[in-house]
């Protein structure tokens, strides 16, 4: 799938903090408050103090893929205007369901683990999640997206994106 970028990439800096922005909120309207950042201000500023780490994301056989369906992306550091609607499909092999009590997202060069965060306003459903409307900071950003199916393979898509 199209999207968010998610594949081995050596970019460095990773992510731009902006003081006093609230940072990847999730939101339905209005600014986003304090209780609904997916990353925070220190978080932000921590991992664009140290070199993004090269990821290689090899999909072992059988692994779930995850598609993006929005926003639509073409390439590594794709720029998106906030507020952005984010959709993501996940796909099992014919033989495995999808375990969504293993589904994680990692924020950063810290992989900042912000999975309890982003579950507080989406639901993640066996074929995937929707954010109608996330408020995302200018800067770069950098999300590892994990799922792993019933027969514990690990499906694991990267999304690199910049907000100008």
């Amino acid at each position: 799938m199209t999207g968010l970028s998610m594949n081995g990439f050596g970019r460095r800096g990773g992510v731009v903090a902006m003081a006093g922005l609230a940072l990847l909120a999730l939101t339905g309207t209005g600014p986003a408050r304090a209780q609904d950042w997916l990353v925070t201000p220190d978080e932000v500023a921590r991992s664009a103090a140290v070199p993004m780490p090269v990821t290689l994301v090899a999909r072992a056989a059988g692994a779930p893929a995850i598609e993006v369906l929005r926003p639509l992306l073409e390439g590594n550091g794709t720029q998106v205007v906030s507020p952005v609607p984010i959709e993501l499909r996940f796909k099992p092999a014919a033989d495995a369901a999808i375990d969504v009590a293993s589904f994680r997202v990692l924020y950063g060069a810290f992989r900042i683990d912000v999975t309890q965060r982003l579950l507080k306003s989406v639901v993640v459903r066996p074929d995937g999640l929707k954010v109608e409307q996330a408020a995302i900071p200018s800067g770069s950003h950098r999300l590892v997206v994990q799922v792993t199916d019933t027969l514990g393979r690990q499906g694991s898509r990267e999304l690199n994106f910049s907000v100008p």
